[in-house]
């Protein structure tokens, strides 16, 4: 543990990540959180703006590499009450992913000070929705020396890899059958188009497999005509690339009477474990007592699209257990916030200096 982390007032932290939580913040409805922000965190030292879409940049002032740490303000919708039962803080967001904006937070903080650290920590809007904030980050900046992507792994867990992802909606337009006569109507039209698609996934789960999930089907007829269609992802290991699978629907889609029309898109992304950000966190934990694991993870982040447009080294961490996103149950150890600041101000400060 470092110098600066013996001088620290923990249940400050805890308090800022507390507040965090509690202002409810869904996808389009980031402000009671970007306003908690900008209230708080030039108190704790930083140089703060937004940007045109609502990120909130948070700056230290050295003159080191810079490190860029990056998570998102959004969650998903579903309140839940906030409150602290048996040292677990319970909240939608303390795990997806305020605990580990609020942690990157926390650890820049305590380097506000030294005249080497070079810390910049975004919290990005609309995560959970599209990935704008991330994407629009991007676009308006140069790639930093490093950058840590802010996502529940567990405070002594590095994640190296995520799936890519490709939505897609298959529309369909055809007369109505009497349901008296034999006929294929648009509805038959997506079901056939949905078991194409259905059987170009593995039957193996897990990070190296290829997905394919129904989002929404929906049909309405004026009695003349009957329009139907479906909405759906594919998730992509790292085996494919987004045009491959592409490729693969439009040969499903010339076999069927409909029109494929493509989302959002995400090359998967698997980082390189000996890269900088990566031995600096494993040495981290290892410091801080834990015993430093890998892991790949079979969602999206947005570490694809930082991967998709920078080339620096990179590698995603948070505190929290991931099996708790989006749950009625999501809650943190406040412990393990603690475990994670720690680690993340050592990294920033490795890296930066």
């Amino acid at each position: 543990m470092s110098a600066a982390s013996e001088a620290v007032d923990r249940e400050e932290e805890f308090e800022f990540f507390r507040g965090l939580v509690e202002r409810y913040s869904p996808s389009e409805n980031e402000g009671p959180a970007r306003d908690y922000l900008l209230d708080r965190l030039p108190e704790m030292g930083f140089d703060v703006s937004t940007d045109e879409i609502g990120n909130v940049v948070a700056r230290t002032d050295g003159e080191g590499d810079e490190v860029l740490l990056t998570s998102h303000m959004d969650t998903v919708p579903g309140e839940i009450p906030v409150r602290v039962e048996e040292g677990d803080l319970y909240g939608r967001g303390s795990v997806d992913a305020k605990g580990p904006l609020a942690s990157m937070f926390a650890a820049a903080a305590r380097l506000t000070d030294d005249d080497e650290a070079n810390a910049t920590v975004v919290a990005v809007v609309e995560e959970e929705k599209s990935g704008m904030g991330a994407r629009h980050l991007t676009d308006r900046r140069e790639a930093p020396a490093f950058l840590i992507n802010g996502e529940p792994s567990g405070w002594d867990t590095v994640t190296l890899g995520y799936r890519g992802i490709l939505r897609f909606r298959y529309r369909v337009t055809g007369e109505v059958i009497h349901t008296a006569r034999p006929g294929v109507n648009a509805i038959d039209d997506v079901i056939s188009f949905w078991e194409g698609v259905r059987g170009l996934q593995d039957l193996d789960e897990g990070f190296g497999s290829l997905t394919a999930t129904p989002t929404e089907i929906d049909s309405e007829s004026d009695g003349f005509e009957l329009r139907s269609e479906l909405r759906g992802n594919m998730r992509i290991p790292t085996d494919y690339t987004v045009n491959e699978i592409r490729e693969m629907v439009k040969d499903i889609e010339r076999d069927n009477n409909g029109d494929v029309y493509w989302g959002e898109s995400t090359e998967p992304v698997l980082v390189d474990r000996s890269n900088p950000v990566v031995r600096s966190f494993l040495r981290s934990v290892r410091d801080e007592g834990g015993d430093a694991g890998l892991s790949v993870k079979t969602g999206t982040s947005d570490m694809n699209v930082f991967a998709e447009r920078w080339d620096c080294p990179m590698a995603t961490y948070g505190p929290g257990d991931s099996n708790l996103d989006h749950t009625p149950n999501e809650h943190i150890q406040v412990e393990e916030f603690h475990n994670a600041v720690d680690v993340l101000e050592n990294v920033a400060a490795d890296l930066s200096t």
